[in-house]
Order: C-alpha cells, then structure tokens, then sequence
C-alpha cells in the first residue's frame, strides 16, 4: 500500500472516530476557517498518479511558498485528489525568507520537487528531493551551493534540473540526474546566467532564463541540446529579457517571458518557434511599455493556456490555434498552471475573496478554492453583538472586506467598502466605534482615525493635530471621560505628543511631548492615574524617562526610583490585573540596570518581576480570560510550559492552552490582538495554526466547549392558516451539536399539532447540526399556523457539555388577514401599512416589516393578489 493511501486510510478513519468519540468538555482550540486557497503562494503544478494503473487516481500536486491549503496543514507542496489536500509527509522547508518549491515533475514513478529549501521531511538535502509515496528521498551527493532549482523535465530517460546551483565536479546551471548520481548536463558554465524553464520540443530539451549566451555563443534566453551539442534557437529574445515558461502546443514550441522581440521581430511577451523560425501568435494582450511577463504556459484539453502579470484587461488567456479569449476577469500576476479534471487551475500571488489566495480554480468564472483570512488581523473588539476586526486582509470567511469586518458567531460580514491600510487599535467610546491606524484616505481628513456610522468609516469632525501625515494611532484608550489616542503622533521633527483626548467635538493634548522614540505601544488606568507605555522615549525637558511613564492628572512621572526600559524596536504592553500593573516585552528592565524578564508588575511603589523567566521574543497583547492573564507575542516554550505564542498566568503558574499558536509568515509567527467573545477567547495575528489544526491569522479557544446561540429567532406575527418560519443559528466550529425547538418552554415535534392541540403541521423541529457546526441557519416551519400555535419559541443547542437556550422569539397569530396592526378593525391604517409593503413587494427584502404579514397568500410577495384578499377584509370592516 503506497503513502497516499495509507494517509488517505488514516484520515478517513479519523473522521469515523471523531465521530463517533464522545464530546469532550475540557478546554480546547475550536476549528479554524482554513486558507481561501493557500496562506503563499503556488509557483508550480503537476499531475501524478502514485500506483500507476493502480486503483488510486491521478492527482494534482502544487508547490511554492505555504503552510496552509484550505483546511490542511502542508509545508510548500501538497496534492489534491479531486475531494480532499493531502500533506506530502511533513513537506520542504528552509530558513530563508524565499525558501520553497519551483519546480515539480515525475520521472521513474515518483514525485521530484525543486526549488530553495534544507530540509524535505526529516531528510537533510540541498533544493531538490523525491517523494516515493510515503517518504521524502534525498538526490546526493552531489548538488551542492546555495543557488535555487527553477525548473525540472524529463529528457532521455534523465531527469534534468536547471536553476543557479553547483554540483560535484563543477558549477553548472543545468545538471542530470540519473537516478542515482548527478552529472554535468554538456560542460560547465553552458549558461552564463540563470536557467528558469525547461520543457522537450521533439527530440530536443529546450532551456529558458536569464542568460545571454550558451557555450560561450549568443543565444538570448533561450537554446537548445539534443544530447550531445548546444545551438541557439535563431538569435533568441531581447537582450536583457528572460524567457520564464515554455510549452509544447500544436507541433510548435510557445516560449513566453519579459522580452519584446524574438528572433528580431516584435513578439512582445509570447512568441512560438516553429523548428526554425520565430513568429508571433498574434496574442491580444501586447501593451508595449508595460512591465509585462507570461509566466505559465500549460495546455489543458485542445488549448494553450498563459498567465502571468499585466496583461489585462485578464491576466490568463485561452488559444485553440486560431483565436485567442480571455478566461474569466483574474486580475492578479498568474505564477503557474494546471488542468485537472474539468477545471484550470491558476497559482496566483495576489488575493482576493473572489479569487482566494495564492491559487484559484476556474469554473465558469475563477473561484476561491476554501474561505477563510487571507491576511494578518491587528485589532479585535465587541461591538453592537458582534466581534470586530481590523487587519491588512482583502477577504474574511466567505466575503470580501476592506481590512475591517465583523462576526455574530456564525456569519461574517463586511464593513464599509474603504481601505484602511495599517489598522492598529479597536476601540468603542459611549457607544462609538473607533479605529486608529495610520492612514489618510479615502476618509479625507481623516489621519489617523475614523469612526463608524452604521455603514461605513466616516472622518471626525475634526482631524488630528499632528504634524507628519504618517503620524499613527497605535492604540486607543479611555481617560477622564474622552477617548484617549496614542501612538507616533509626530509634532514637528523628532517631538511627539504622549497622547490626544477627544470629547466628540475636539482634541486636546495632555501637555506632554516625548523625545527619543516617541512611539506609544500601549495605556491603561491604574489607581486613576493614567499609564504609557512604549519601547523607550523621553519626557522632552525633564528627566523623566523609559519606556513607562504615568500621569496624574497634572504631572508626568516614571515608575519606580529608576524608571523601566523595554526592548527597543518591540512594543510594551500594559494589563491591571490581580490590582497590580502588568508590563510586558520581551525585556523588561529596571534604567538601573535589572531585568525583570519578559513580565513585570507594579503595585503603585515597587516594580517586580512577575516571573523569574529570562528574556523571551516580543509580546504583543495581553487580555484577562476567566480570571487569567492571557499573554500572547511570539515565542517558543520562553515560559518553560510548553506555551507558543499564547500563554495564560493565574497570578502564581503559567499554563499553556494546548498546543498553542504554530507557523506564520516569512515575517515569523506572532499574536498581535486577543479578545474575549462570547465566552471564548479570540487571537488575532499572523499565524497558521492553533492547537494543530489549520486556522490562519484567526484562532479561538474554549475552557468550556459548549455550543452558543449566534442568532436568535426573531418575533413575528403570522397570519393565521399561512406558514410561519423561524430561524436560529448556533456557533460555528462546536463538535457533536444538537438542536430542539420549544413553545412555551415544551419541545416542539414534527408533524401535525407538534407545536400546539388542534395547531399546525410542524416540521424541523429537533435535528443534529453538520460537525463542527458551520454557523448554518437552523428552521422552524409551521405550515397551517392557527390561533393556538402562538407564543414563546426558543431553540435549544447542546453537544453533551451544557445547553444553551435563545432568546425567546414572541410569536402572534393573526386571525383576521388584514388588520395588520391588530386592532381588531382593517381600515385605513391596515391601508397605510400594506401600501408600505406593497411598495418594498419582496418579502425578503430587508426593509419588509418582520414576518411580512402584509403576504396575506404566503406566496413571498406583497402584490395585487394579496390586495384582493385584503380588500375583501377592508369591504368587512370589522374582524369579528
């Protein structure tokens, strides 16, 4: 039994367990949303099949820069079998910031990937290594130096590699692999730059890249070997171009790039070799003076396939050898692609809710392949209900945003269409919503800060009073009443305010300039004196400084008899907790010259050390979580507890929440926000997992698994003998959840008089949600309602752990259609009210009054075949 089956085996038997197992009530790391495609990008795909003519199928293996594909966890390639990502053992990885897969290709049953890595599962080797099925090979000794694989193709009966790297014997951008040593593919130094793609044009292999001249000759990018000797394919592209793709379509070779002529006549970008000369293919999006590439060529079915960057108006085009078309709108730089099945598949390098991140599938239109974030979060709070978040990301789960968005648990929603870049700091001030960062438009004036009016961001009456149009609002506070600012609210030159309070009229400053930094991280109030906080800065004029300093109402003053330092370049954070201060960094130290550790406190006398750790790597958020001090940053068991990145102390012990926050982006795992929602706690940053399980940039924990209510049936009336529907829903990612609905505090059930003797036919009344719960509306229909189906209804969720009720919904049935105000006459006020719905016509419609009880024939519609039946109503006048 190969790997892929064995691993397909052990998943579907997982599922079977988790299934059935019982719930667990212990503290737990819920399912994450997953990737809108891959948390990078795919520079590569290839089709596979790993038994042959054995009963698995082919697959479609993609490589390139990533962690995280939809739900799965896979470290730069994975491969898809129609249904379901698998994770290629623990993958290819590297310590470099570009390190990854380029190249993909088959040769002799198994799978080879190249690209810049270290490490292919636990296997040490140098940019290239094979997967037989079940385990990573390495291809040694023999490649040897630093330089990246690019591209890989099969070429009598040896694998060839190409790029900017050494082997034993000599420096070679292209080399053989023969299945057991590398060689020299015809002598060193063929190419005098770098190789990028390779292919097999009839019985030759032909290279693409940088390079001017092959064997010592002119070539322009691109050349040929037949197995013995080099030659130039006529006079080749552009000098200075690359050629970076080729293929193989219709008897003709396709080569595409950044050059503009081939063979000295004008082929911007594409151009095809016909075994002698070079010729345009007429494609229709040359716009010459444009930074231009094709990129990926494939051929999938009977036509030829290119992407790659600027070539709108779509950055992938279709040709049958003799048109051209645009495939569906893509409007990000298009790296590689695939067909698979029925579908084109595109690794992408841009992101958008449309077509996710990273890769995208083409299906009529191009789609996301998964939902979820596909950007870092820096800023979380409760408002109104529901959780909102504020980050550099273009799309949430299922919908695309503009770098803010909100969650009632179940459903995500945009919040206005303006893009905020930089959003640092959530805050909600006499029932306002507020969001600093560092921004100017398109909110003009508004620098810095905007605040939410229901539907979108809109500008204070009046701007910050800052100096520099870069000055940011790192967090916001509250203090006497008003909203307080802070941040890197520059005055002129290197002087900064420590921060700005606003009334909803005006701003006022508190009188202190900071020097030396300036860059204000963080505040809190304790024992009414306001506190600041920052990686170091001085109180311009005194001697007043370090990276904490408080303020009386009067006077600025540092802490302790020395005053406290943090790390410079990190952000120090502030928490009361307990009726102490908590300072957090990565060092927090005594200007005497102490070191605390990463944690310390401050009783209103004397700063201590709330642990006696040694330094750790930045923190950047602390919250309080059922009586604990959550801490999260990024660090790697710095609290000797096995904690990642989130770590919570009760005043005595640190503990971990399970296995904690895992992987991230080049720029390296981090916690920048937590948040307490509804009983769990939310983490927000740049990260790939928690707990082991997918859940990129967004990640919720539970001490107590238990299901909730995300929305609550609402209160309607219904007229009596129509169909009344409530709808509820419970919160997403709860395992093994239940559902009944009651009246009046009884269980409903199904059928005829299920909610009430002599009442309606009942159906949806008790079920089991999919597991986890997905956030899906959960329905009570009441087909026939009568007068005794009327009153409280409340939907109960459980899993095992404990139950959680709605709110009630009131439910009246009206027994006389058209008295909609239910004053027991249907008169000119009844009129008033149905030309109101009348007008808004679909019951649906947001604006239709709840339970639209102007459809008096429950057909969806408020029109004239209700009128008739409300005109005979208003004819009788009286109900009774």
């Amino acid at each position: 039994m190969s790997g892929i089956m064995k691993a397909a085996v052990v998943v579907f038997s997982a599922g079977l367990c988790a299934g059935a197992q019982a719930q667990s009530c212990d503290g737990q790391w819920l399912p994450g949303n997953g990737a809108p495609g891959v948390n990078g990008v795919v520079n590569a795909m290839t089709l596979w099949d790993p038994d042959g003519a054995g009963p698995l199928p082919e697959m479609m293996v993609i490589g390139g820069q990533f962690t995280v594909v939809e739900k799965t966890l896979a470290v730069n390639v994975a491969a898809w079998d129609g249904s379901a990502w698998i994770a290629l053992g623990d993958g290819v990885r590297g310590a470099s910031s570009t390190s990854g897969v380029n190249a993909l290709a088959v040769y002799n049953g198994k799978l080879y990937v190249g690209g810049e890595f270290e490490q292919a599962g636990a296997i040490a080797t140098r940019n290239i290594a094979s997967w037989n099925g079940s385990s990573w090979e390495a291809l040694g000794p023999g490649m040897v130096g630093t330089g990246a694989v690019n591209a890989l193709a099969v070429y009598q009966g040896e694998l060839v590699a190409g790029g900017a790297f050494g082997i034993t014997g000599g420096y070679s951008r292209l080399a053989k692999w023969n299945g057991s040593v590398w060689t020299i593919l015809g002598a060193s130094n063929v190419l005098d730059n770098t190789a990028r793609a390779l292919t097999v044009f009839g019985d030759k292999l032909i290279v693409g890249g940088d390079f001017a001249t092959v064997v010592g000759s002119p070539a322009g990018g691109i050349a040929s070997w037949d197995g013995a000797t080099w030659q130039a394919l006529g006079t080749g592209m552009s000098v200075g171009a690359s050629v970076r793709s080729l293929c193989t379509f219709d008897g003709k070779l396709y080569a595409g790039g950044t050059f503009l002529t081939a063979g000295g006549q004008l082929s911007p970008y594409l151009s095809r070799w016909t075994g002698s000369d070079w010729e345009w293919p007429g494609s229709p999006f040359a716009q010459l003076g444009l930074p231009q590439s094709i990129d990926a060529i494939a051929v999938v079915g009977s036509r030829l396939f290119v992407g790659g960057s600027l070539i709108k108006p779509s950055e992938v085009y279709a040709f049958d050898g003799i048109a051209w078309e645009a495939v569906g709108v893509m409007t990000t730089p298009v790296r590689s692609l695939q067909g698979y099945g029925q579908d084109v598949f595109a690794g992408i390098s841009g992101s958008s809710a449309q077509l996710g991140q990273g890769i995208s599938v083409y299906r009529g239109s191009w789609q996301a392949l998964g939902a979820g974030f596909d950007r870092e979060l820096w800023a979380m709070t409760g408002y109104h209900g529901d959780l909102v978040v504020a980050g550099s990301m273009n799309a949430a789960p299922g919908i695309a945003v503009r770098t803010t968005a909100k969650w009632n648990g179940a459903t995500w929603s945009a919040m206005g269409d303006q893009l905020l870049s930089l959003p640092k700091s959530l805050r909600v001030h006499e029932n306002v919503l507020y969001l600093g960062g560092q921004f100017n438009t398109p909110v003009a004036p508004a620098r810095g800060i905007v605040q939410w009016n229901g539907t979108s961001w809109v500008s204070l009456s009046q701007p910050l009073p800052t100096a520099s149009s870069t000055s940011a609002i790192e967090t916001l506070g509250e203090y006497q009443g008003k909203l307080l600012a802070a941040g890197a609210l520059r005055i002129s030159g290197l002087l900064y305010d420590a921060g700005l309070l606003w009334d909803g009229a005006s701003w006022q400053s508190m009188g202190a300039v900071l020097s030396s930094g300036g860059k204000v991280t963080s505040t809190a109030i304790y024992h009414n004196e306001l506190y600041i906080a920052g990686p170091s800065f001085m109180l311009s004029g005194t001697s007043q400084s370090g990276s904490v300093l408080r303020y009386d109402g009067s006077a600025w003053n540092k802490i302790g008899q020395f005053g406290v330092t943090g790390s410079l370049g990190g952000n120090m954070n502030l928490r009361v907790y307990q009726d102490k201060l908590y300072i957090a960094a990565a060092s927090v130290r005594s200007a005497g010259g102490f070191n605390y550790g990463p944690v310390a406190t401050w009783d209103g006398a004397v700063v201590a050390a709330a642990s006696g750790l040694n330094s750790v790597p930045a923190i950047s958020a602390l919250t309080e979580y059922n009586g604990d001090l959550i801490i999260g940053g990024a660090f790697d068991n710095s609290f000797g507890v096995g904690a990642n990145s989130v770590v919570r102390w009760n005043g005595t012990i640190y503990k971990a929440l399970g296995q904690g926050i895992a992987g991230g982006s080049s720029t390296g795992r981090r916690v920048n926000c937590l948040e307490v929602y509804d009983g769990e706690l939310i983490v927000g940053g740049d990260f790939d997992s928690a707990g082991g399980v997918a859940s990129p940039y967004f990640a919720r924990w539970t001490d107590n698994p238990k299901p909730w209510v995300a929305v609550s049936p609402v209160s309607q009336p219904a007229n009596e003998g129509l169909t009344l529907t409530l709808s509820a829903a419970a919160a997403s990612g709860y395992a093994n959840v239940t559902y009944k609905w009651q009246r009046n505090g009884v269980d409903v059930a199904n059928g005829s008089g299920g909610a009430s003797a002599g009442g309606g036919t009942v159906s949806g009344a008790s079920g089991t949600l999919t597991s986890p719960s997905d956030g899906s509306s959960v329905l009570l229909t009441i087909n026939g309602i009568q007068a005794s189906d009327a009153g409280a209804y409340t939907i109960v969720f459980s899993n095992g752990c404990k139950d959680a009720t709605s709110a009630a919904a009131a439910v009246s049935v009206n027994t006389c259609p058209g008295d909609l105000n239910t004053d027991g006459v249907i008169d000119d006020a009844d009129f008033t009210i149905f030309v109101g719905a009348y007008n808004v016509l679909v019951c649906e419609d947001p604006a239709m009054p709840v339970g639209c009880p102007a459809d008096l024939n429950g057909d969806g519609l408020v029109e004239d075949l209700d009128f008739q039946v409300f005109i005979v109503g208003y004819d009788a006048l009286v109900c009774e």
